[in-house]
C-alpha cells in the first residue's frame, strides 16, 4: 500500500513539475476526465424517461494546434419512466400487479442507458492563464442505448422472472451523433483542471428485442431519441514533453 501511495504522489509532484511550463505554449496533452451529465431527454424518448444523468469517463489528447481527440462513454441512468402500463396485458384495470402470493407487487421502473462515441474538436477561442485553455466546439459519432430496467422486489411476480423481463424492458439502440460546445481550463501549476460543456445528442435507434410483450409482436417502430445536456468535468492532463519555448536569466 506504501508503494503505491509512494507511486501516486511521484505522479503527482512530476505533472506538477512539468505543468509549470505550459504558460507561454500550446503543447501537445494526453488526459484522462470524468464528467457527470444533468441530461434533457426529447423527441420519442422523451415518452419513455424524463430527466436523467450520466456519469462520463473519458480519454482526450490535445495538439499543440488545439485540435482535441476523444473517446468517450457515458453511463445514463434515472428513475424517471414516463412510460405507462408496460404491464397491461397482465395488471389489473387501475394498473397494479398481483405477485404469486395475492399480494400488491413492489416494482420499481428505472432508466438505464449508455452512450458510447468517438469525438473531434478545435479550440476556437483561447481564454485563461495559457493557450491551453479556451473556448472549443467538438463533433461526434457513436451508440445511444436505453432500457427500462424493471426491479421487482421479492423477485415473486412469475410474468417478470428472468429472461421474462426482456419481453418488457423495452431495449432500444442505435447510430448516434454529437455536437457540443464547452470551456477547458487547466492550471499554470496542474492544480486545478475542469471543462464544462453543452452536448446535444440526436439518435436513429428501434427495438433489440424479438417480441414485445406490451405490443404482444415485435415493436417495429423507427424512432428518434433526443438528449440535451450540461457537463462538468475533472481533468488529469499528462504532460509528456515541455514546451520548446525557454527563457534564460
Amino acid at each position: 500500500m506504501n508503494r503505491i501511495i509512494a507511486i501516486i504522489l511521484f505522479i503527482f509532484l512530476s505533472q506538477q513539475g512539468i505543468s509549470q511550463g505550459i504558460k507561454d505554449s500550446s503543447i501537445f496533452i494526453p488526459m484522462l476526465s470524468g464528467s457527470i451529465n444533468f441530461q434533457k431527454p426529447g423527441g420519442d424518448l422523451a415518452d419513455r424517461f424524463g430527466n436523467n444523468m450520466a456519469l462520463a469517463p473519458a480519454f482526450r489528447f490535445k495538439t499543440k494546434h488545439n485540435f482535441f481527440f476523444d473517446i468517450e462513454g457515458q453511463y445514463m441512468f434515472s428513475e424517471n419512466v414516463e412510460q405507462e402500463n408496460i404491464f397491461s396485458n397482465f395488471a389489473r384495470t387501475e394498473g397494479s400487479v398481483i405477485n404469486m402470493y395475492g399480494e400488491y407487487a413492489r416494482i420499481a421502473l428505472l432508466q438505464r442507458g449508455l452512450f458510447i462515441q468517438g469525438r473531434i474538436g478545435k479550440m476556437l477561442y483561447s481564454f485563461g492563464p495559457n493557450p491551453n485553455c479556451g473556448f472549443y466546439a467538438s463533433a461526434g459519432a457513436g451508440l445511444l442505448q436505453h432500457k427500462i430496467r424493471i426491479d421487482v422486489d421479492g423477485n415473486n411476480v412469475p410474468q417478470l422472472i428472468d429472461d421474462y423481463k426482456k419481453g418488457y424492458d423495452k431495449l432500444t439502440n442505435g447510430l448516434a451523433i454529437s455536437e457540443s460546445i464547452g470551456y477547458i481550463f487547466l492550471h499554470n501549476r496542474g492544480t486545478i483542471n475542469f471543462y464544462i460543456e453543452f452536448e446535444f445528442i440526436q439518435a436513429w435507434t428501434e427495438s433489440r428485442r424479438d417480441f414485445d410483450f406490451t405490443l404482444m409482436q415485435k415493436d417495429e417502430t423507427k424512432r428518434k431519441d433526443f438528449l440535451y445536456g450540461i457537463k462538468l468535468g475533472w481533468i488529469l492532463p499528462f504532460y509528456t514533453k515541455m514546451p520548446e519555448k525557454y527563457y534564460y536569466y
